[in-house]
Order: C-alpha cells, then structure tokens, then sequence
C-alpha cells in the first residue's frame, strides 16, 4: 500500500479491508484453514449481537452451538463448521 513515504507490503486481508472495502459495515473473509473470520473485532462483535437477534427469531441456537452441519440452515446462516464458532469456543481470537 501507498502512504506518501513509500510502499508497503501488507497481508491480503489487511489491503482488502483498507483499500477497497473501507466503508463496509461488515467484511467477512472465509478460508479452508482459518474458516470464517472478520474485519476487525468490532465486526465480530457486531455479528454476534446481529446472531442473537436471528436466534430469537428464527428459534435457533447458532450462537451458543453453531451452524448445524450439512443442512440449508447452515448454509443459510454461515459457512460450515470450521467457522468464528469453533474458534470462540476453543479461544482462538479473530484476525
């Protein structure tokens, strides 16, 4: 990235998040080995409050357990299960 003094090499997420997606409410990143993760702490705890919303409404308990696997619920909701809920629960914190 570009700042006036020179370049600077950043991680993808980082750039995706300060230069191109800087205005978004909320930005959420999916990989195979980190599953579901967000733009900043803020964003996650965002989503969550948003969770717990959609659990009250819908019935669910995504919050607490996660996503089911392999139904439309899960795919409706969020990525599978290797997403933030494995990592909350097993203290892993987001990047």
């Amino acid at each position: 990235m570009q700042d006036g003094k020179g370049t600077d090499y950043v991680p993808l997420k980082t750039f995706l998040a300060r230069r191109l997606f800087p205005d978004r409410a909320f930005l959420l990143f999916y990989d195979i080995g980190d599953g579901l993760t967000f733009g900043s702490p803020e964003m996650q705890k965002k989503f969550f409050e948003w969770l717990e919303i959609y659990d009250e409404v819908e019935h669910t308990n995504f919050r607490q357990q996660g996503p089911p696997v392999n139904s439309s619920a899960s795919r409706r909701c969020c990525a599978g299960s290797s997403c933030a809920w494995a990592r909350t629960r097993s203290g892993r914190a987001s990047r």
